[in-house]
């Protein structure tokens, strides 16, 4: 399988919540091996690279803040 790569345009700080959520559920090996410009990607491109999702799984949450001018 190839490698997948991820349109992240995130934080550092983004990143370091996400890879806390993970440590938090499945670990630290899990959460070493997160990269969120290989492994961060939407619903759909998970679903588009042949992943699907379990049923009662939970997402993982991120935010975006976007500066507006006046």
């Amino acid at each position: 399988m190839e490698k997948l790569v991820s349109t992240w345009t995130g934080s550092a700080t983004t990143a370091e919540l996400v890879k806390d959520q993970i440590l938090d559920r499945w670990g630290q090996d899990e959460a070493n091996n997160y990269d969120p410009k290989s492994n961060c990607l939407t619903f759909n491109r998970w679903l588009e690279n042949g992943y699907k999702v379990k049923k009662g799984e939970k997402a993982i949450k991120s935010f975006i803040v976007i500066e507006q001018g006046f």
